[in-house]
Order: structure tokens, then sequence, then C-alpha cells
């Protein structure tokens, strides 16, 4: 009987008590429409998942780890309300995989005053790729806020009096999603500026590289061992022919950007330098990623519409945008509160 009791109270290992508080703490006490959803509800069982990963894991380390489409999964066999999203888990997953790599991006490119290294951000796996920072836009922002929003919470500084709308390198996605991505140039800033991550459990590390390692016609042999780039190499044409004409022009600017010296995490970046703790990769991540998403939305458009083509997936990628492009959530704002 004790051993039937205490199954109960669990759930592939997490106390269902726990899920039963993260369902109507995020996902629950929301307007009826909005749990009609089943869209929209999953932007709100990731909310729940971010705050099960980076404060409920931390507090208790025999729970165990989920992938997003896992954590919900188990909601929607857990929570009342929630099981009839149950038989379409995997469609519903994959229709909204396919609007989050539709939102358009945008960041920023710091160089420093010489214009020959740049700051990129590190996730804290232990192979995370190297990248720029930059996050997705929400609904009716402007992409210049975007930007500065998203700046400030992976690398901590206020780049807003700094963008000038009309310096930036931007590039379309290839691949089913043609995801658009900006990128605003901020040159001038000191390789002794400060930087402090806002963010929970995304950022390891924030450094200054070489531009000349994004090229992504360096020969395997001469990249620098175990750095892994993503979402670098399609702006290094750009980036370089802009540095090229600021040059030229004789553009000499200073741009001081410390982050707040009470900000958590607070340290210099330093130029990145080879660790025997990574692994020995040489930036091959970016086309089997991008190789791996595209496989992935050819089976999500297969279990919607019963089998792939380019007319289905076409229909499948402006069926996922239209349902959800009023809707949008600050991950920041909301765990700033909580």
């Amino acid at each position: 009987m004790g051993k039937k009791k205490a199954a109960a109270k669990n759930i592939n290992g997490v106390p269902v008590i726990l899920l039963e508080d993260l369902a109507m703490r995020f996902v629950l006490n929301v307007p009826a429409e909005e749990l009609a959803n089943p869209n929209r509800i999953l932007f709100l069982i990731e909310l729940a998942w971010w705050h099960y990963e980076d404060f409920s894991r931390k507090n208790d380390a025999t729970l165990p780890k989920f992938s997003l489409s896992n954590f919900a999964e188990l909601l929607y066999l857990t929570i009342p309300q929630l099981k009839r999203f149950a038989p379409k888990a995997k469609e519903i997953y994959g229709k909204f995989v396919m609007y989050k790599f539709s939102v358009p991006c945008a960041g920023a490119i710091l160089l420093n005053p010489d214009m020959d290294k740049v700051i990129l951000v590190k996730g804290m796996a232990k192979n995370s790729s190297w990248g720029f920072p930059k996050g997705k836009i929400n609904d009716g922002e402007k992409m210049t806020t975007c930007a500065a929003r998203e700046v400030e919470e992976e690398i901590g500084v206020n780049i807003s009096s700094l963008i000038d709308e009309n310096e930036f390198v931007f590039h379309t996605k290839k691949g089913v999603t043609k995801q658009e991505t900006t990128l605003y140039i901020i040159p001038g800033v000191s390789e002794q500026t400060h930087f402090a991550t806002y963010t929970r459990e995304e950022i390891s590390q924030i450094c200054w590289h070489p531009i000349g390692n994004l090229d992504p016609n360096i020969k395997t042999s001469k990249r620098v061992k175990g750095v892994r780039y993503f979402g670098v190499h399609e702006f290094y044409y750009g980036l370089t022919q802009w540095i090229k004409s600021a040059r030229k022009k004789n553009i000499k600017i200073q741009n001081s950007i410390d982050a707040p010296m009470n900000s958590p995490g607070q340290f210099i970046a330093k130029q990145y330098v080879e660790s025997d703790d990574e692994d020995d990769d040489y930036g091959g991540g970016f086309t089997s990623i991008e190789a791996l998403e595209n496989r992935f939305m050819e089976q999500a458009a297969e279990n919607v519409y019963g089998k792939y083509d380019e007319r289905n997936m076409a229909a499948f990628r402006m069926e996922s945008f239209s349902s959800l492009k009023n809707f949008s959530l600050d991950r920041q704002a909301i765990m700033n509160a909580i």
C-alpha cells in the first residue's frame, strides 16, 4: 500500500504537487480563450519549464531533467485541464518550434576600438557554440528596441543610445523557416568594458573573439581548437565590408557602456583562449544544427499533413505563424517578478 501511495504522488520522478503548482502559477491562471489555444498554452508551459529548470531543480538535485517537449507532455498527462492536448502533443510542439524559428531576431555586433575583435556569448553546455548577443522580437516591438533589450539581458550593457538604425548587417536564414536576423554595429567598445549577464542558466561566458576567426572560408586546420560558432559566419562578409568603409572614412569612436557595478556575474571579457575542457570541434556545429532543424521541420509538417512537400511546408509555416503572431511573452520581466 505504501509503495502505491508513493507512486501516485510522483510522475516520472516529479511530485504531482510540484507539477500542479507550476501549472497553476504559469499556465492555468489565464483567460479562457488562452486555454483554448494549444500553441499559446505551450508558450506558458515554456515559462513553467524555465522555472522548473532554473529554480526547482536547483533546490532539489533529485528532480530529473526534461526537454521542453517532454515536460509539456508530462503536464498534458498530469493536469486535467490540459489532458485534451496530450493526443496531439508532437503536432503542437512541431508548430511551436516552427513559429520560434520563424520569428525575426535582432541584436548587436560590439566592436573594439581597433575593429578587429567582436563580443560573443557562449551557452551553458560544455560544447555550446559562440554567437552574437541577440534574440527574438516581440509582437509590435521595434527592431532597435529588441536589439537593445536582448543585448542588455545577455551582456548587461545598455546600447539604446548607441544604435544607429542605418548601421547594421542583415541575413535571411536558408531553409524552410527563412528567419531574418538584424545585427546593429556598435564600434569603439573598450576591451576593458564590464559585462554581466542577467539571464539564468543561459550564458556561461562573454569573450572577445578575433574577427578573422569568423571567416567561413578559413581552413579547418587554422581554426582555434575547441571553438564552435553558430549564426556568425553568415555576417562575416557584411561586417568586414562595413569595417573597410569605416576605416576609409577614418571613423574613430570610443563608447563607454559598462554594466552596473552591482550587477550579478560581473567580469571583464577576455579574448578567447583555447581550453582543454572543450570538445575537439572546429566549428562544425553550424551546418549540422541547421540540417537537424530542417529535418525536424519536415517531420513536423509530415505529422500535420500526412506527408512532406514544399506546398505542405509553406502551409504549415503560415498556419503556425498566423496563429501566434499576436502573442509574446517577456521571459526576463516575468522571472524578475517571481
